[in-house]
């Protein structure tokens, strides 16, 4: 039988609204509740083990465009993931039954990522601004130890935010991710430097490390910055400083860094 658009697949009794491709042995088809369906012939059939992986990719890459593309806006893909599943269809016994996905895959995974560095600096920053009014009104005040307090807060908070930036060249696509889980990850990250930085300045208070910065608004600001793009800098010198037993009077030189 010859499928044509209006027909019922005789699988599941779904009317067919495009037909991408049929022949002796398998046809594929895009229904009109805007689903893609494939049938092989004899129809009960079950799929061939060297078109698994086409099924298998197909599954994954329809669930990333249902992530990151609006319903109105898939059938494109929709359309492309058919014709690749044709192909693969098409692809001769012992060849790769893939590369009809890649510019999908691409095309899908290049979204992904601008979405969720959207996401993930949008929650950075909407943490970031309320941390830095502090600063902005302790400027006009007088005040040096809230002055300077306010620069390790804001510093963390700089330095996690760059950490944040620089990691989102490295986020590797996970469609079971929401975009919500990567904005709340952003906002952490911040909320943790800002943690850091006020760290920070009570260790270089205390002349343990960083002495240059002591008493210094922009050495504290620079110190915090230091500490929130610097993850585990903060949580490593407080496990040296829980293991060592010189810390309550010899490592007191206020020039002494982190790895003295």
């Amino acid at each position: 039988m010859q499928y044509k658009p209006g027909d019922k697949l005789l699988s599941t009794e779904q009317i067919i609204q495009r037909v991408i491709g049929q022949g002796p042995h398998a046809c594929v088809v895009i229904t009109e509740d805007h689903q893609i369906r494939w049938e092989f012939q004899p129809r009960d059939s079950e799929t061939p083990s060297h078109l698994r992986p086409a099924i298998a990719a197909l599954t994954e890459l329809s669930s990333l465009g249902r992530l990151v593309l609006r319903a109105d806006n898939r059938d494109g893909v929709r359309g492309d993931l058919a014709e690749a599943l044709w192909v693969s269809f098409e692809t001769p016994d012992g060849e790769d039954v893939l590369p009809a996905f890649r510019p999908v895959r691409k095309r899908l995974e290049a979204r992904w990522r601008r979405l969720t560095t959207a996401a993930y600096l949008g929650g950075a920053v909407l943490v970031l601004v309320p941390s830095l009014i502090p600063l902005g009104y302790v400027l006009l005040t007088s005040n040096q130890s809230i002055l300077i307090a306010s620069a390790a807060l804001a510093g963390g908070a700089a330095g996690a935010l760059l950490s944040v930036m620089e990691r989102t060249r490295r986020l590797e696509v996970d469609e079971w991710s929401p975009f919500w889980y990567w904005a709340l990850e952003g906002a952490l990250r911040v909320l943790l430097g800002t943690l850091s930085g006020v760290i920070m300045m009570t260790l270089v208070n205390l002349d343990l490390f960083f002495g240059f910065a002591k008493g210094r608004t922009e050495g504290v600001f620079l110190a915090g910055v230091i500490a929130g793009f610097a993850e585990r800098l903060v949580p490593t010198l407080l496990i040296r400083l829980t293991r060592s037993p010189e810390t309550g009077g010899k490592r007191t030189g206020g020039n002494r860094g982190p790895g003295a």
